[in-house]
């Protein structure tokens, strides 16, 4: 009796080129056939490439350009951008099927779920197609070669909290949620009778301010002769009495 082999080919062949098909696994002693992935060599999303033409690679760190004091944190400094991967992946097909895959990479894009890459020097998870772009001329009808920016998108967890009673917590204090309105969600206390003593009291002198000089007695003084009259009086000429 011969031994089952344990992969099948393809359950349905992939409807375009390069598209990810599953493989169908038999499973001893079961005979259910589930579907069986397998790690590609280089693929964006779920499309394979005929041929890969180029990988770049780009990581950047954004560092502050003012001086930073020595022995600090250097990490409040620098941050790590986003890693961006270019490909150029080609395709050669009849026009009617490059013209459905390329469809299909649209929607990809267009979808904005982020999907791993695989590439001859590094795995990459969570991204994105930033942008994509292809040229079809009379040269090339039958075939597709397309240029992919992809770009990590981070994707953080975040937690709810349910805060407490806002008038007041679990021993009776005020939390921060009622000081916006303190004069009606303080928390009041009895402390008896305070008697409240007078305050020091200081007193400032007033600066002394002199009072204006009294007119001379007398005739009051002749008003102040004008500039011009001045030097029309310095410009007369002056007659000498005789002896």
């Amino acid at each position: 009796m011969s031994a089952v082999p344990p992969f099948f080919p393809p359950l349905a062949p992939p409807p375009l080129p390069g598209v990810l098909a599953p493989l169908g696994a038999l499973t001893p002693g079961m005979g259910l056939v589930q579907p069986l992935y397998f790690r590609p060599a280089r693929a964006i999303g779920g499309f394979i490439a005929q041929c890969t033409v180029m990988e770049d690679h780009r990581d950047s760190l954004v560092i502050t350009q003012h001086p930073v004091e020595r022995g600090a944190a250097i990490t409040d400094h620098a941050f790590k951008s986003p890693p961006v991967v270019i490909v150029e992946a080609g395709w050669a097909a009849d026009p009617p099927l490059l013209m459905a895959l390329y469809k299909q990479i649209v929607q990809m894009q267009d979808s904005a779920e982020p999907f791993t890459v695989f590439t001859g020097k590094r795995v990459y998870d969570d991204m994105l197609v930033s942008q994509m772009r292809t040229i079809t001329d009379n040269r090339n009808a039958n075939t597709m070669i397309i240029s992919f920016i992809l770009q990590h998108i981070i994707l953080v967890s975040t937690q709810q909290y349910k805060m407490p009673d806002p008038a007041k917590s679990d021993k009776g204090e005020a939390t921060a949620q009622s000081q916006a309105e303190p004069q009606n969600t303080a928390v009041t206390r009895e402390r008896g009778v305070v008697n409240l003593g007078s305050g020091r009291q200081y007193t400032v002198p007033l600066p002394q301010v002199k009072p204006p000089l009294p007119p001379p007695s007398g005739t009051p003084p002749e008003p102040p002769i004008p500039l011009a009259a001045r030097r029309r009086q310095a410009r007369r000429p002056r007659t000498r009495r005789a002896a």
